[in-house]
């Protein structure tokens, strides 16, 4: 603080503007008996000074407490604010961002967080961080949402180098871009454009938390904006467009249309992802030019065939249609998804496939309630207790349906299937009338799938079934597979663990086609479990030769012969 003192009023005028000439701002000018003046006044903050202090009001200690979030660390910063780990007294962990009130235009978290609240009003949206609280500061806001991963231009650029250029291999780029469409459609059903589409907003879910790892996640809604309003009754009503629309996105993503000032719109969104897949998979051509206006020109000129002509066939013609739409026309959502979908199928993709950064280290995949480590053939299970569970409901009626497509949707293990008895339980149900499909269909599943069979030489791997419990198939027996190795051995798997404790199991509908055939693939079976028998005395070998008298083999060789005539 820098005080000056005036003996008369004359030279008041004089002072004020000597203390501009020496970068300082009058804050406080007074007088005691209207004679004599004094004047207060800050210096002048340099940039780097002024930056310090910004950047200070959202510096935060470890410990520090935002309603019932505690600052673990910090995470990253940018030139808008920083980004912070926080967590809750029950261990749930998330992210903090924090963002000072005198950055230029102010901060845009008020904004975020308002779309984020209509996006996430019924609930979590797949695709978009949940909010979990945010606030205003008088130095600055905050909001705390869901903890994410890395982005995909930091992924891609862990990646090796081909030629000085690091891409995704097509498996790992046609998944992304598939869940990068989803993401964009989720906003866009809500009425709100991005108009900042990169791939830096696109990050995948964090490590830690298996059920998200490996989803992509649309991130700031800075820039957002609605397009479309509900009316009353319940009508999406499109806004006006303007005649003329401020540039806003970033240069090297945003569409053309952006550029000549034209009012942006779904399509908009659409044609910035595609420059994003487009750089993720070969690069754009203007890809190490910085200058705005060479991009711009480049971009405004370039032909729909030179910039697609290194992607896949399936995909070149989207930017040519997206070019037919205006601002209020509803991309083909679907149409862009079937090519996709066309790229995976040529390329034979799977969903299940590691992504690029994953190859190199072990990973997991969280799917259908099971955490599968594809590291060295290591296989961890989280099914065992969720599928006793569902087993114990079974018998409640109004339940019966729900705990079954759950465990149709379980990827099961041999050791877990056998472990709980489950086919033993669902054998029971094969004859009820509302069910019994869905039971017949967990057991056919079994049957045919290999992977429950490779487990009888102790081999880990998980089930590859994607039918649907909703689908209609027949009953009939005679619909069933032919029987084969696979569940011959799932045949000798069942007696080896449950012919010694009860006389009530019958055999799949695989072994019911004739006589004959029906005992060939029983023989082969009892073989299997001799064989077996011999290497783990697992159980008696008296066993065997006990059931083919009982009077259940009987009993299965007459309903055979009853079909075969």
């Amino acid at each position: 603080m820098i005080i000056y003192y005036c003996l008369d009023k004359e030279n008041v005028i004089s002072l004020i503007v000597l203390m501009y000439v020496n970068g300082l701002s009058p804050s406080l000018l007074f007088s005691f008996d209207h004679r004599s003046f004094i004047a207060m006044a800050d210096k002048e903050e340099t940039p780097k000074e002024k930056e310090e202090r910004i950047q200070g009001y959202v510096t935060f200690n470890a410990g520090r407490r935002f309603g019932e979030w505690t600052i673990e660390k910090k995470l990253d910063e940018g030139g808008f604010g920083k980004v912070y780990l926080v967590r809750r007294k029950d261990g749930q962990t998330a992210a903090l961002k924090a963002e000072p009130n005198e950055v230029e235009g102010g901060s845009a978290i008020k904004l975020e967080k308002n779309v984020l609240r209509d996006l996430n009003v019924k609930g979590e949206m797949p695709h978009i961080p949940v909010l979990y609280h945010a606030a205003k500061h008088r130095n600055f806001c905050y909001m705390v949402m869901t903890l994410l991963g890395d982005n995909l231009k930091a992924l891609r650029n862990q990646q090796p180098q081909k030629n000085g250029y690091s891409t995704f291999t097509v498996s790992t780029w046609i998944r992304l871009g598939i869940q990068c469409l989803y993401s964009l459609k989720v906003i866009h059903d809500h009425g709100f454009l991005h108009r900042d589409i990169k791939p830096n907003n696109f990050l995948m879910g964090h490590s830690s938390d298996p059920e998200r790892s490996r989803i992509v996640y649309l991130l700031d809604f800075g820039l957002s904006r609605s397009y479309a309003f509900k009316s009353a009754n319940g009508k999406w009503i499109c806004r006006m467009a303007r005649p003329t629309a401020e540039f806003r996105g970033t240069v090297r993503y945003c569409s053309p249309n952006v550029h000549n000032e034209v009012e942006q719109g779904r399509r908009d969104d659409i044609w910035s992802m595609f420059y994003v897949l487009i750089e993720l998979h070969c690069g754009l051509p203007w890809q190490t030019i910085n200058s705005k206006e060479k991009i711009e020109w480049i971009k405004c000129r370039i032909k729909d065939e030179h910039l697609t002509q290194n992607i896949p066939h399936e995909l070149r013609s989207v930017i040519p249609a997206l070019r037919r739409l205006d601002c209020y026309h509803r991309p083909d959502y679907h149409g862009i998804y079937q090519s996709m979908i066309a790229v995976q199928k040529r390329y034979k993709v799977s969903n299940d496939e590691p992504f690029d950064w994953e190859k190199a280290k072990g990973f997991k995949i969280f799917h259908r309630n099971i955490i599968f480590n594809f590291h060295p053939s290591k296989m961890v299970s989280t099914t065992a207790s969720q599928l006793q569970n569902y087993l114990a409901k079974l018998d409640d009626p109004s339940q019966t349906r729900k705990f079954l497509q759950k465990i149709y949707e379980l990827r099961l293990t041999n050791d877990i299937i056998f472990e709980y008895g489950a086919d033993l339980v669902l054998n029971t149900w094969t004859s009820h009338g509302t069910h019994g499909y869905l039971a017949r269909r967990i057991l056919e599943k079994w049957s045919r799938d290999e992977v429950t069979a490779s487990s009888s030489s102790n081999s880990n791997s998980f089930s590859n079934s994607h039918s649907s419990p909703n689908s209609n198939s027949s009953s009939d027996e005679s619909s069933a597979p032919a029987p084969t190795a696979p569940t011959r051995k799932r045949a000798a798997r069942h007696i080896l663990y449950h012919m010694n404790s009860t006389k009530k199991y019958k055999l799949d509908s695989d072994y019911e086609e004739t006589d004959e055939e029906y005992a060939d693939e029983y023989e082969l079976a009892v073989d299997e479990i001799i064989r077996r028998n011999l290497e783990n005395r697992a159980v008696e070998y008296p066993c065997v030769h006990s059931f083919i008298k009982s009077s259940d083999w009987q009993n299965c060789k007459r309903m055979a012969a009853r079909k075969s005539s």
